[in-house]
């Protein structure tokens, strides 16, 4: 056998004798397999091979079928990476089982067509030189990842090839001068390589070999001795980062806010009923007791209400207040017609928003002055009523 004759099964044209299913199944495990760098075990070894692999089908093939390797890649990549988005949507969007991955099914075809735009692009490259076709690989690579992650409403930039291998410290320095896009651009660089060592016939076997060493044994000396080299930095702060619309805690109802505010309501009903007969300082009195009552019972239930009303209850929380605001404003009404309006107005709003911020104050910083008494003994005694008078002409004067 003449030396070197074995080669030609190596070479791009030989490829075209490769059946198109077995170009497809290919490209469709290297999708899968390169979903391993990002789940799991978070091997980022796969990341630095499986792109070379969907190259490596592209020569020889036909134009549709390179379009459709590239598909069947990015498919399978979505569907194996990122499979909690249909567990989310399922779980927190309102959408059923077969909805959520029905949607991601959508995203996993949008990537496909993306990825299959690579792949054709590839392989038009591929017809001129094998060369060129690696050559111009990570550039084509990058711009659609680029694409992939600006898209006008679909953008999608979630596991971009550059995200493993910035889990180096030596390699992650590179982003600080091109972003995410350069790290990948320098894994699909080395994929586009290894596809090259396999596929061109310009060198020798051996010499191509040696190329795809050089380059190996190069990243790997960065990648290990690299971060020794860098300068570690010592955290001497840490900050906690809060999502506020997680579901509430289970312990409590779903109608938790609405049943805190029935009981708010019906304290403060009750206490009016208590005092209609009693003078009008002592009724304030009364429903400065009742706000106090309402809060003292389950401060923990308080607590969470006051701490979530910004997120999700806040118009409820502000519905409360003015229902309480108008029951004080008609018994103020009732016991001195002749106030003026918007007198008798912001006196129910003083009162009201009074009580409800030293309450809801006291609930977050010091629950125990609500469930010992010492909050209320302080809240009416003479020195703060005395921000209240009540005159004999039915005169009502806030300081």
């Amino acid at each position: 056998m003449p030396r070197g004759s074995w080669l030609a099964n190596l070479r791009p044209q030989a490829g075209a004798e490769i059946p198109a299913g077995l170009r497809f199944i290919g490209a469709a495990l290297s999708g899968a397999a390169l979903s391993l760098s990002y789940t799991g075990l978070h091997l980022s070894i796969y990341s630095w091979v499986c792109i070379g692999i969907l190259i490596s089908s592209l020569f020889g093939g036909r134009p549709r079928v390179a379009l459709g390797c590239g598909f069947l890649h990015g498919l399978l990549f979505v569907l194996t990476s990122v499979p909690w988005i249909a567990t989310v949507l399922t779980a927190h969007g309102g959408l059923s089982v077969a909805g959520g991955w029905g949607l991601l099914l959508l995203i996993a075809i949008a990537w496909g067509i993306l990825v299959g735009g690579f792949a054709w692009a590839v392989h038009r490259l591929s017809r001129q030189s094998t060369e060129l076709a690696c050559l111009g690989a990570p550039f084509i690579w990058v711009t659609f990842e680029f694409i992939r992650a600006h898209l006008p409403e679909i953008s999608f930039p979630w596991n971009l090839l550059g995200y493993p291998a910035a889990a180096n410290l030596c390699l992650v320095q590179l982003t600080t001068i091109t972003g995410i896009y350069g790290l990948s651009f320098l894994v699909a660089g080395f994929n586009a390589l290894l596809s090259w060592t396999m596929a061109s016939n310009t060198l020798t076997l051996g010499r191509r070999i040696a190329c795809g060493v050089t380059a190996t044994a190069i990243l790997l000396s960065a990648a290990l001795a690299g971060p020794r080299l860098a300068p570690q930095a010592q955290a001497h702060h840490f900050a906690r980062a809060v999502q506020l619309n997680f579901p509430e805690v289970e312990s409590y109802p779903a109608d938790w806010f609405q049943a805190h505010a029935a009981d708010l309501l019906s304290a403060v009903d009750q206490a009016l009923a208590r005092s209609a007969d009693l003078p009008l300082e002592e009724s304030v009195l009364a429903l400065v007791r009742a706000g106090l009552d309402a809060h003292r019972v389950n401060p923990e239930l308080h607590k969470v209400l006051v701490e979530q009303v910004l997120n999700r209850g806040l118009l409820n929380h502000l519905d409360v207040s003015r229902a309480i605001q108008e029951r004080i404003e008609g018994e103020l009404r009732r016991r001195a017609p002749g106030l003026a309006v918007d007198k008798v107005r912001m006196t129910a709003f003083v009162l009201e928003t009074c009580v409800e911020a030293l309450t809801h104050r006291a609930v977050v910083e010091a629950p125990d002055w609500l469930t010992s008494g010492m909050l209320e003994q302080e809240a009416t005694a003479a020195g703060v009523m005395d921000r209240v008078h009540v005159l004999e002409e039915g005169v009502t004067r806030v300081f």
